[in-house]
Order: structure tokens, then sequence, then C-alpha cells
């Protein structure tokens, strides 16, 4: 029961986004059901049986205290949300759920060969949630034209810079169940890298590597449909890095993994700021910049952050950005694109988002939760656990992705619950 909740977690979370405005609040309830049905279900069985309770809870203090902290933090800012009450307590209700299901699974799991499935589920959760929304946008089955032009305005008639390369004309496609264009940009470039790396990985039966190269094209496609830049170079550049830094620096590459998108956000700053012919070719179009107006949002930011004040520390709560009038200064480039609330556009990137959210001290805490995440899915892949392998891609590219979007953090709907499902797998003492 569980595998088949987590394998289509993403996607039923997801489900409310099909709707109409006016029902996707009831739905975005009534799609916690199955999660709360299992978790009330596995907590019960294990509170009648305290002594196999103990004996099957094994967790790593070190890594678990690491999570809980940057968990308060994260639930301070959400309790201080500009959006307000009723959004905190949504918000709020969302992360017990997504919490409380991840330590479920990880009871119901505790022998080694099912943690194992656990992870290769949490992994394939993100293909499945592409795959179904391909074949949805393809049966014609997508958001109402109302709802895309209330909520994303001309985001979606942009011409699809790729496809024009490849002299095809089309305008990026939001797929129905997206959060947005650029979110599901990276859950197409994570199922695209996920798809590659299980077909490199795969030495013995020839269905898996089948199974890998539908996953692969699925990704390809829905790539090149919402046309999102960022995600699908990360995903190439994630399986690079995993190529050459794992097999040459593996003791370093937990720290790689976190400290690599500070090296791309100062490079991209860099080569946006210098003339040069090949960078104006990866513009959407002459009038826009390669980093789709990202540096003004990055140097905002920045700016804030250059005069030290306290709340730098613990951060002014989700939506920090508008809270710290951070976003008045870049809030005109998404007016003319997003018809609702343009000064909660994200900092388009995970690390800025956070301190602004939860301060450098929650930062810290989400960095070190990371880290030793990644240090213990490296321990696992080195006994032979794919599901392991997979999850160390993933992560990876979640950070790399998350240089330009703002992956990993509770406004990325779809990368958060997977980032929380594997640390909270990860507090297994015994290998997953």
């Amino acid at each position: 029961m569980s595998f088949a909740i987590v394998i289509c977690s993403i996607l039923l979370l997801q489900i409310p986004n099909l709707l109409p405005s006016n029902y996707s609040g009831i739905a975005k309830v009534v799609v916690l059901i199955p999660f709360w049905s299992f978790i009330s279900i596995t907590f019960s069985s294990h509170l009648l049986t305290p002594a196999n309770f103990k004996q099957k809870v094994k967790l790593h203090k070190q890594r678990f205290w690491a999570f809980v902290v940057f968990i308060l933090f994260l639930v301070f800012a959400i309790l201080r949300s500009y959006a307000g009450i009723s959004s905190s307590i949504y918000e709020l209700f969302e992360l017990i759920t997504i919490i409380s299901f991840g330590f479920a699974a990880f009871l119901y799991n505790q022998n080694k060969y099912s943690s194992h499935k656990l992870v290769m589920a949490i992994c394939y959760s993100i293909p499945v949630y592409v795959v179904a929304n391909v074949l949805l946008s393809v049966a014609g089955i997508n958001p109402s034209p109302e709802k895309i032009a209330g909520l994303y305005g001309t985001a979606t008639t942009q011409s699809s810079y790729f496809l024009t390369i490849l002299g095809l004309q089309s305008h990026r496609v939001l797929f129905p169940l997206a959060s947005g264009i650029n979110s599901f940009g990276v859950a197409a470039g994570a199922s695209l890298l996920l798809g590659i790396a299980m077909f490199l990985e795969e030495k013995k039966y020839i269905f898996k590597k089948i199974i890998a190269l539908f996953i692969t094209l699925f990704g390809l496609y829905a790539s090149l449909m919402c046309d999102s830049r960022g995600p699908l170079f990360m995903s190439f550049l994630s399986l690079l890095f995993m190529k050459i830094a794992i097999s040459k620096t593996r003791g370093l590459v937990p720290y790689l993994i976190v400290l690599t998108p500070l090296f791309l956000i100062l490079f991209s700053l860099f080569i946006a700021t210098v003339d040069i012919p090949f960078v104006e070719v990866l513009s959407r179009n002459p009038s826009s910049q390669v980093l789709t107006g990202r540096e003004v949002i990055w140097n905002s930011a920045i700016q804030e952050l250059s005069h030290f004040s306290l709340n730098h520390l613990l951060g002014f709560g989700i939506y920090g950005q508008a809270a710290s009038s951070v976003s008045a200064n870049y809030s005109d480039i998404f007016e003319k694109r997003y018809a609702i609330n343009p000064e909660l556009a994200s900092l388009h990137n995970a690390q800025l988002q956070y301190i602004i959210d939860i301060g450098y001290i929650g930062l810290f805490s989400f960095i070190t939760t990371y880290i030793l995440t990644i240090k213990k899915l490296i321990k696992s892949a080195n006994n032979f656990q794919s599901g392991s392998n997979n999850a160390i891609v993933l992560l990876t590219y979640f950070s790399f992705a998350g240089a330009f979007e703002v992956t990993n953090t509770i406004y990325s709907a779809e990368t958060f619950p997977i980032f929380i499902w594997l640390v909270v797998a990860s507090l297994n003492t015994r290998d997953i």
C-alpha cells in the first residue's frame, strides 16, 4: 500500500491544479485523505505494539536532529507567512502531512529490502507524474484558457526556444497538473535525468532498459514543450557531475553538490553583464535576457542581504521576498506576464529564498540536512543499492536546478515532498 501511494504521491498532490479555482481548495484537502489513511493505520498498529516499535525504530541521531531543527525553522517561517493566516494553516497542515507520511512509510518498511524499495518508489514518483501529465495533455485534457490567462498571463504565449531551433513553432505548454511552467520544467528535467541514469546503470534486464528509455523520452518531450532551459541544462550537468565527481572525489561529493549552485549563480551573473553573442542566442527573443530577469531578482536579494539586520538570522517568514520588500524591486518583471500577486514571485534561487525565508541559521540547518542525507545515500550506494544511486542523482539535480529555481523549498510542489521523504528514509541506521 505504501509503495502505491508513494509512487503516485506527486500526481495525487497536484490533482487540484486541474480543477477550476472554486473547487481546488476542497480538492487540496481531499487528495490528502489517502495519505492520512495510511498514516493513521501505520501509527495505530505501532502504538498497539510498543515493544516492536522500539525494536524497529532505529534513527541516526545526528541526521534526525539536524532534520528537526530545519523543520522547526520552516514551521516558524510558515507561522509568519506574508500570505496570511489561512494560507499558513494549509501550508502547515500540508507540511505535517508530508512529514508524517514519510515517517509512516519509514516505519512500514523497516527491513533492508523494503526500505530499498521505498527509496525506489520515491524516485519513481517524478517520472510517473511527468508521464501522466504528458498523456493527459496529448489526450486534450488541459487547464482552462481562463485559468491559464488568470494565473500565468503571457507566459504561455511565448514561443518555445528549443522547438524554434528545431524548425517547429509552438508556444510554451502548461501541463494539466503542473503548479507552474518552470516548476514542471524542473520535474521534466528530473525525469529525463533519471531515465538516462537508469538506462546507463542497468546491465542485466532489457525490460528495465526499455522502461528507462520510456521515462527518458517522456522527460525530453515534456522539457521541450514547457521550454525550461535551465532545468534541461542542469539535467545534463548533473549527469556529467555524477560520472566525474562520484568516481574521483567521492568524499567531497556532498559538499560539491551543495556549493556548486553558488558558482553557477556567480557565473550566470557574470555572463548576464558581458556581451557574448553565444549567450544572446540562448534568449527566447531578442528583447529578453538569457536569465529572463533573474539577474535583477538576485541583485535585489543580494542588496537586501548586504545591509545586515537581525531578520537575516531567522528570516522574514514564507514569502519573505514580499515581507522584506525585496520583490518590490522586481515585481514589474512579473506584472507583464502574471495576472495575480507579482510581489509573491519567488527569488528563483533556492538558497537565496531560504535565507530570506528562514535566515542564515535556517539555511545552515538545510545545508547540514542535505549534506548528511547525501552522505548516507553514498554509503548505501557503495553497497550496490541502485535506489540510493537514483536518490543521489535526484538530489544532485535538485541542488543544481536550485541555482535558477526554488527547488527543495515549499514553493516547489514537485520537488519538496521528494526531498523530505528521501531525508526521512536516510534517517534509518541501516543501508537503504
